[in-house]
């Protein structure tokens, strides 16, 4: 098993989903978490971002043009290789099997409407909620 490193106070978690409207709601959704959030329209833009920043999280959309999520997952796999590295990639899944996203090397997956209560609280179980 990987070293597993502390989680930062406000870990950095990667948004990719190449619909601006359910953008818009994972940032909802996530703005009540104490965490940072960054986005990604594709598996391409998201995987440039992937091998220079060091994520918590990674919300991975299925279905995108260019290269989908489980390309984008399976070569986030390729660049942790050798690191001592285990991002949890999470599928957004309108209607996949989990098989499928395990197989890419998914950790977990939650179903559209995204609601992500449950996936901060597994995977980052130090975040917190903000405070009114």
């Amino acid at each position: 098993m990987g070293h597993h490193e502390p989680i930062p106070i406000h870990p950095l978690v990667l948004v990719v989903e190449d619909s601006p409207v359910i953008r818009q709601i994972a940032a909802k959704n996530l703005d009540k978490f104490l965490v940072d959030a960054e986005y990604a329209a594709d598996g391409k833009e998201a995987l440039q971002l992937f091998t220079k920043k060091r994520y918590s999280l990674v919300l991975m959309d299925i279905h995108m043009p260019e290269m989908d999520g489980l390309e984008a997952t399976k070569r986030m796999r390729e660049a942790e290789k050798g690191t001592g590295r285990h991002t949890p990639i999470i599928a957004i899944t309108a209607s996949d099997t989990k098989a499928h996203c395990l197989e890419a090397g998914m950790d977990d997956y939650v179903t559209k409407p995204a609601d992500y209560s449950r996936v901060i609280h597994h995977w980052l179980p130090t975040v917190r909620l903000k405070t009114a």
